[in-house]
């Protein structure tokens, strides 16, 4: 049996700092397996050998082979090094609901030891914060979704909707739950306070002594916001954002698969979009401060009972109430 740790997240949880600076740099010095991801892939650090795999299972109209994928994801796997995938996208509901992503994930990993490792964040600033970095993938172009209040409306009135599942954290871990017996938690706010805790529950999941994570220590965190005295300033519009989802939404999906595997075609797209990164075609928008009475209901609305929560996942209660999960700010 191959050993293997999938980290899914959340969004927003320091995911892109430990995959660009801790996975990758284990993963370079011979020390894990590390499958992806890092960066962006028009980045020239992109390194994503599961990206593939991954986006078949999470796509609804792909037809393959489960048997036969399951031989190249196992080619990826290393026996004698643990095995490690981070990608947060696993949290995102966006093209199939996520029970049948997670289906699909432990039918790929059946002949895997599989350890989950999953990230919490107070809920108010989970839902907004995960918003203001959508805004410039995709709300932005929603219409009735293109501020936060508009969009949490919509989330109010509709709260069933599976694009919603991950800001329902008993929902949405029950799902996880279903499929993978083994899940770990750490908390983003215990991580931004001192990141000891994470390193060592890293050690032992990726069976390194504790020593080998210490320049984990010096961890920055990457794609934090700016604070102004009205809210958060978001980023802007790049050009990028523009192509990726014309290419995506419009162009047949048959087509696009076929043009990756065509290098020449895949190096100008990797150009392409390099370039088109740097174009800004908005200004950085900001995101108004959420009022008292918006965070009570929102509180409200993706309220869970903490006792509950805590004996169903194996999360500690007192680190609920220590970072004042769904209560109400004064």
């Amino acid at each position: 049996m191959y050993k293997l740790v999938i980290h899914m997240g959340l969004p927003k949880t320091a995911t892109t700092s430990l995959q660009n600076q801790i996975f990758l740099k284990l993963h370079q010095e011979g020390r894990i397996n590390f499958l992806g991801r890092a960066y962006t892939s028009h980045h020239h650090n992109y390194f994503n050998p599961i990206g593939e795999i991954i986006n078949l299972i999470s796509s609804e109209d792909e037809v393959y082979n489960e048997d036969l994928l399951r031989d190249q994801f196992n080619k990826l796997l290393s026996k004698n090094k643990v095995n490690l995938i981070s990608e947060e996208s696993l949290t995102v509901s966006s093209i199939i609901k996520l029970d049948t992503v997670y289906k699909k994930l432990a039918s790929l990993c059946k002949d895997c030891e599989v350890e989950i490792l999953l990230a919490l964040r107070n809920p108010v600033d989970f839902i907004y914060s995960t918003y203001i970095e959508m805004h410039r993938w995709k709300y932005h172009r929603i219409k009735g979704k293109d501020t936060f209040y508009s969009f949490y409306e919509c989330l109010k009135k509709d709260q069933l909707n599976p694009e919603y599942d991950m800001f329902f954290f008993d929902r949405l871990f029950r799902k996880v739950k279903n499929q993978f017996k083994n899940i770990n938690f750490y908390f983003f706010e215990e991580f931004k306070l001192d990141k000891e805790k994470l390193t060592h529950l890293l050690s032992q999941l990726l069976e390194l002594r504790q020593d080998e994570l210490s320049f984990a220590e010096t961890m920055r965190e990457e794609n934090s916001r700016i604070k102004t005295k009205t809210g958060k300033e978001g980023e802007s519009i790049s050009l990028d954002q523009i192509i990726q989802p014309f290419i995506i939404n419009r162009l047949p999906r048959v087509f696009v698969r076929k043009a990756k595997k065509i290098k020449l075609l895949k190096k100008m797209h990797q150009a392409l979009m390099r370039f088109s990164s740097s174009i800004s075609v908005s200004n950085r928008p900001v995101h108004p401060i959420l009022s008292n009475t918006m965070i009570i209901d929102i509180n409200s609305t993706l309220f869970v009972d903490k006792l509950s929560f805590s004996e169903e996942f194996g999360v500690k209660l007192e680190d609920l109430h220590r970072f004042r999960y769904w209560e109400n700010y004064e």
